[in-house]
């Protein structure tokens, strides 16, 4: 999964139409190639999680999709 917002407010991200540039721009400063991609935008229902970083939803979110890495 990659989350995509400005730095100055988990609750704003890119245009759609952005996004390819943002995409390219990501694979260049990382080098990790994406070979496909699909926008699960959800607007202000968003939410991500992780022991990482938690960035929490604008309004309140109906249901989630969930994601258990092996440990």
């Amino acid at each position: 999964f990659l989350v995509i917002y400005d730095k100055n407010s988990v609750f704003l991200g890119p245009h759609l139409e952005s996004l390819p540039k943002v995409l390219s721009v990501f694979e260049e400063k990382t080098g990790i190639l994406l070979a496909d991609a699909i926008n699960l935008d959800g607007g202000t229902a968003s939410s991500f999680v992780s022991e990482a970083i938690s960035l929490p939803e604008a309004s309140q979110v109906g249901s989630f999709f969930c994601e258990r890495g092996n440990n």
